[in-house]
């Protein structure tokens, strides 16, 4: 057999090339394509920053690490708009561990994107987070959006939906008659649609700050009372 050193090279690789090597498994030499060796290598790297997707039957004892699954380890193509709740093991193969990563996202609008398919992900208001068993937790999701089913055994990405994510709300509302108690309506109240507790700074006509009493009946609605009666502008932030 002529040296290895005497053969051409080839510059540039297609997955059908065939190399050769020793198995780890029974020392034997084997033919193994590129292709193969391609998928091996991302599939490491995919399970240390992404979690598997796994549907088993019989349903197992433990769920393994770096994976997602529904409470039965059911859902092959499942829709988006179907999922409601997901099982997820914080710790990945890699020894590495995600729960401080998830915790941040905990309230937010996040991606679950299919790293096998661009255009298959669906968006979700990720509204809890919950213990199940050591480092296999719940979490507890409202379907926003979506492209596609879910895959089993292809790997998973969660990040935060960049688009979902709005500038810090304001409104303001102006009070053109004078009066003791602002707003509309009875009771007279200001609604102002922000889903927050905000912040209040009252103006007169004169672009004088004034104080009064506050209360928030709830995140889009607030009453503002005073001493005595004005017209001017109430900023909410």
């Amino acid at each position: 057999m002529s040296k290895i050193s005497s053969y051409p090279s080839k510059p540039i690789l297609e997955g059908s090339d065939i190399l050769i090597g020793t198995s780890a498994e029974n020392g034997q030499t084997k033919n193994f394509s590129v292709q193969a060796l391609s998928n091996y290598a991302i599939n490491v790297w995919l399970s240390a920053i992404s979690w598997k997707f796994v549907i088993l039957e019989p349903d197992p004892i433990i769920r393994e690490l770096g994976t997602i699954s529904f409470e039965n380890f059911e859902g092959q193509s499942t829709p988006w708009a179907n999922i409601t709740k997901l099982f997820i093991n914080t710790s990945m193969p890699n020894g590495t561990a995600s729960i401080n990563y998830l915790s941040r996202l905990i309230g937010k609008n996040i991606i679950l994107g299919d790293r096998n398919n661009l255009d298959g992900y669906g968006v979700f208001q990720f509204d809890s987070l919950t213990q199940e068993d050591g480092s296999v937790y719940s979490m507890s999701l409202t379907y926003v959006s979506g492209s596609g089913v879910i895959k089993a055994l292809h790997y998973y990405g969660i990040q935060i939906d960049v688009d979902g994510i709005e500038g810090d709300k304001n409104y303001v509302y102006t009070q053109a008659v004078a009066a003791e108690e602002w707003g509309d309506g009875t009771p007279k109240m200001v609604t102002h649609n922000l889903n927050k507790f905000p912040s209040i700074t009252v103006i007169d006509t004169a672009n004088t700050v004034v104080t009064g009493e506050y209360t928030y009946i709830d995140k889009n609605n607030v009453t503002l009372t005073f001493s005595a009666a004005f017209a001017g502008k109430a900023y909410l932030n």
